[in-house]
């Protein structure tokens, strides 16, 4: 770190991810999660790094493990698309069952 060129202290900083975002889901998209790994750090990343405790940190950490990270989202978000293709296909059986019910008791009080 002690070979770094000096720097203005008052230059403005630009951004070099200028298309992540907050909501970017960067396991999903392969150019999105190029940028992601290009930007680890992050100055916002960074400046948690140096400032925050280290048993926040830790805590994070431990969360994230806990919680499977993107992996877990991901299959998360699979499976809720599993769940409403077979909720719309349960529904769409039960619509043809109603419909022949109403047939067959249209048949039955014909007779």
């Amino acid at each position: 770190m002690s070979d770094l060129a000096q720097q203005d202290l008052d230059k403005e900083m630009r951004a070099r991810w200028e298309n992540l975002r907050n909501s970017s889901k960067v396991w999903r998209d392969h150019a999105t999660a190029e940028e992601f790994e290009w930007g680890l750090l992050h100055p916002q990343l960074a400046r948690e790094l140096y400032t925050l405790p280290s048993e926040v940190l830790l805590a994070r950490a431990a969360k994230e493990m806990v919680l499977g990270g993107p992996k877990a989202v991901i299959a998360a978000e699979e499976r809720v698309v599993e769940l409403e293709k077979e909720l719309e296909r349960t529904q769409q059986e039960r619509t043809e069952a109603l419909q022949r019910l109403e047939m067959s008791d249209k048949e039955l009080n014909e007779v």
